[in-house]
């Protein structure tokens, strides 16, 4: 697993916490699969910032 797929699964699992999302349901915020999306975006854009300052 790589940084980026360990970012997203981080961050995957912070977002459903504090949307109090399961994978087996949604909320009223957001649902599991779209708070992926949103977690692959945010870890793209870690990575990349990383990147610029190494």
């Amino acid at each position: 697993m790589d940084t980026l797929d360990r970012l997203t699964a981080a961050l995957h699992a912070e977002l459903c916490r504090l949307h109090d999302v399961t994978p087996e349901g949604w909320s009223l915020t957001g649902d599991y699969a779209a708070l992926r999306d949103d977690a692959e975006r945010l870890a793209e854009v870690a990575v990349k910032v990383m990147e610029e300052t190494e």
